[in-house]
């Protein structure tokens, strides 16, 4: 191998490593994030309660009715 090809395989392997680098940062501070997320929206489901809303007749109307008809066969 010529030593320029020399120099460039090298210079390829050096920016690969760097980018490597940066990508496990990337990752890292991407948890990082994630967990910060995921532990607020944990707090704030904690704080939520469950409510019955009771249905009744007088709640309920219709708007439109259609009959829909799909053969079998």
């Amino acid at each position: 191998m010529s030593s320029n090809a020399g120099r460039r395989v090298e210079s390829a392997k050096n920016r690969l490593d760097e980018n490597i680098d940066k990508l496990e940062d990337l990752a890292a501070a991407l948890e990082d994030s994630l967990a910060e997320s995921r532990d607020e929206w944990d707090d704030i489901a904690a704080t939520i309660e469950d409510r019955v809303v009771a249905l009744e007749k007088a709640d309920i109307t219709i708007e439109d009715l259609y009959v829909v008809w799909i053969p079998t066969e």
